[in-house]
């Protein structure tokens, strides 16, 4: 009885290794990390001086394709809770790429349609939007924008803007945050009217310290 309970262990394990995706390996330098990576991922790229050194750095947020941690809803909707793995590259005189940091943590799953719009500033800040859509509708009703610079050693997040409205009413609202400046700004609006014409403008003043990336935990 003993050895067909160690059997049944030995099979249980071995085909739960046979069938898991594999990690997701980013190297410490190249000329191309997208090329090592698995073809069973999706990445989102960007590029730009984010270190300001002069030289091209990269950024990329690599989508794992677990089909264990993919949930296939009623009428064919998709959840997708596979977490996905920010990395930082910097780039080098001779024109690689080396490893700065990964972040494992800070991107959120894809889940309904939240995947990450990346791009980098002429300044260098690096800037994340997530777009919201309706369950099932599939149409968007909002966004998350977060602005990350080098400074201290990490990326810290700068600013921040949240935008929310419904479709129907076209009622919506707005805020955004800076860092720098220690300032916050709320809006309430209609999208309906021409221009989003403003029904309220709140300015209050925030104590809050910005975050590195290394603290930012699913944005």
């Amino acid at each position: 009885m003993k050895e067909t309970f160690l059997t049944l262990i030995f099979i249980t394990t071995s085909w739960f290794f046979a069938n898991a995706e594999p990690p997701i390996i980013f190297e410490q330098i190249s000329s191309n990390p997208e090329k090592s990576l698995s073809k069973s991922i999706s990445n989102r790229t960007a590029k730009g001086d984010v270190n300001k050194d002069g030289l091209e750095d990269l950024v990329i947020i690599s989508y794992p394709n677990d089909s264990s941690k993919i949930e296939d809803r009623d009428e064919g909707f998709i959840i997708d809770n596979n977490q996905p793995t920010l990395v930082i590259y910097f780039g080098t005189e001779n024109k690689q790429y080396k490893k700065f940091k990964e972040y494992p943590n800070a991107i959120s799953p894809v889940g309904y349609g939240h995947m990450c719009y990346l791009s980098i500033t002429e300044k260098g800040v690096i800037r994340f939007q997530f777009d919201e859509y309706d369950y099932k509708d599939g149409d968007p009703h909002g966004n998350d924008v977060f602005l990350y610079r080098f400074q201290n050693g990490d990326f810290y997040r700068i600013g921040e803007s949240h935008s929310w409205w419904d479709k129907w009413s076209g009622e919506g609202n707005a805020s955004s945050i800076n860092y720098l400046t220690g300032k916050k700004n709320e809006t309430t609006h209609n999208g309906f009217d021409q221009g989003q014409k403003r029904t309220s403008n709140k300015w209050t003043t925030i104590e809050e310290k910005p975050i590195s990336l290394s603290e930012a935990v699913q944005m």
